[in-house]
């Protein structure tokens, strides 16, 4: 089976320098200017594009997001111990992220929520626990790692649980599953509608309007957004894998959508190197 880890890792790299802008007009234009993938975040750039959040100062080219290093740290940890588990998950990012941790970059709610509840139990302070109700496209870390390393869909929910108890995410690794399966033997479109049964309900609607309409604007809008939401990310991920005849195409519809840009191109290359294979000379471009 294709590689799961390199792409994620070079789709999330490759659209860092313009994730977390929000104005699509901006990028629409700047993108008539310049290659915008393979960038580094400009202060300058994010100050002029209104609606952003300039998260990563110190960036350098190759450099991911705080889920692509999430992804990086997992992987790792699960090649040097093939037993590791929930509760090790939970200290591994635990002492990245605690105060005086080894991470150094921005910090996402889920992980300062993860930090205050080990905290309250080590200390003993009394507060109530903060529910684990995340929805961001981190939840898929363990399941990349899980189709790399051959772990099972119920390993990798185990391990999503750290962050979230949702259900969507353990019905969206079966999706893919069997969207991986289909691409054996079927055109990439043909594929993503025969998978369609193994959505979750509440996003199956969103999903068919992103195949069905071209208008991305208006799709996003209506039925989706650009944040790292799962219930915003995941109809459009399928809109852009739909909606593209090429990698420099998918990649870049991607960062012109501004939003959650790294993230979702983490997913989207996960997923695209299972249809067609990323090739070699793209790597190279993160060096």
């Amino acid at each position: 089976m294709p590689s799961f880890i390199k792409p994620a890792l070079f789709g999330n790299a490759s659209s860092l320098g313009y994730h977390w802008m929000y104005k699509q007009d901006f990028l629409e234009n700047l993108v008539k200017e310049k290659n915008l993938l393979f960038q580094v975040p400009n202060k300058e750039e994010y100050e002029a594009a209104g609606r952003s959040y300039y998260a990563y100062p110190n960036a350098k080219l190759g450099d991911v997001t705080v889920q692509g290093q999430i992804l990086k740290w997992l992987y790792q940890a699960v090649l040097d111990n093939p037993d590791f588990n929930s509760v090790d998950y939970k200290n591994l990012l635990f002492n990245q992220f605690r105060p005086g941790g080894t991470y150094q970059g921005y910090v996402e709610s889920y992980a300062k929520k993860l930090v205050i509840n080990q905290l309250n139990d080590e200390l003993k302070l009394g507060l109530h626990e903060i529910e684990n109700d995340d929805d961001h496209l981190v939840g898929f870390v363990p399941y990349w790692v899980s189709k790399e390393l051959d772990k099972s869909i119920a390993w990798a929910f185990e391990l999503t649980n750290v962050f979230s108890s949702r259900l969507e995410y353990k019905m969206l690794f079966q999706m893919f599953d069997q969207l991986m399966i289909l691409l054996n033997d079927h055109p990439l479109r043909e594929a993503i509608l025969k998978s369609l049964p193994w959505a979750p309900k509440g996003l199956v609607l969103k999903i068919e309007k992103g195949l069905e309409m071209s208008d991305t604007k208006s799709f996003i809008k209506q039925y989706s957004g650009t944040a790292c939401s799962i219930y915003q990310s995941i109809p459009l991920i399928f809109h852009l894998l739909w909606h593209s005849t090429s990698l420099d195409e998918l990649l870049e519809k991607n960062i012109i959508l501004g939003g959650a840009t790294s993230d979702r191109a983490m997913v989207l290359l996960a997923l695209w190197n299972q249809y067609q294979e990323v090739p070699k000379e793209f790597y190279k471009k993160m060096i």
